[in-house]
């Protein structure tokens, strides 16, 4: 048999370590939730798929059009940045960047979106057409769309 007798000083002790332990691991709970939370969120914006166009090859002035469906799932602020980089090196082609207005959503809501994009007056090559969505509600990484597009050598 085994003797459960215990002097109050023990089970004080016992008692008194256990708080401690608790206090000290909802205290390193709540520090990893405060300064760590980008991991443990998602972004608003859900990519579902991306329609892209039959046509690969532009001149410049031509309209590259491709569908687009996204979900919001969640009350958010999507903001838009968009540019070209070229295909081989990922450099940012100047003058390509445009950051669209923030567009309040109060609501989860599927978007299927036709986007058009006017091709610059760029040189023959390969280029990329970047998307990225992101919330300002949320520090979350973006959702990036790519769409790869050529500008030919026989425009005009």
């Amino acid at each position: 048999m085994i003797d459960i007798k215990r002097s109050k000083q023990e089970i004080v002790l016992n008692a008194a370590i256990t708080a401690l332990l608790l206090g000290i691991f909802a205290a390193l709970g709540i520090t990893f939730a405060l300064n760590f939370p980008a991991p443990l969120r998602k972004n608003p914006v859900v990519y579902n798929q991306i329609i892209l166009p039959e046509q690969q090859s532009y001149c410049p002035g031509e309209e590259l059009v491709f569908e687009l469906q996204i979900t919001i799932t969640e009350p958010a602020i999507i903001g838009v940045n968009e540019a070209v980089i070229y295909a081989d090196s990922g450099d940012f082609v100047p003058g390509t960047l445009y950051t669209d207005q923030a567009k309040p959503f109060v609501e989860p809501i599927p978007l299927d979106l036709q986007t058009s994009y006017i091709i610059p007056d760029l040189e023959p090559g390969e280029y990329k057409r970047i998307t990225a969505m992101s919330s300002s509600t949320s520090d979350a990484n973006p959702v990036f769309v790519v769409v790869p597009f050529s500008v030919r050598d026989d425009c005009d």
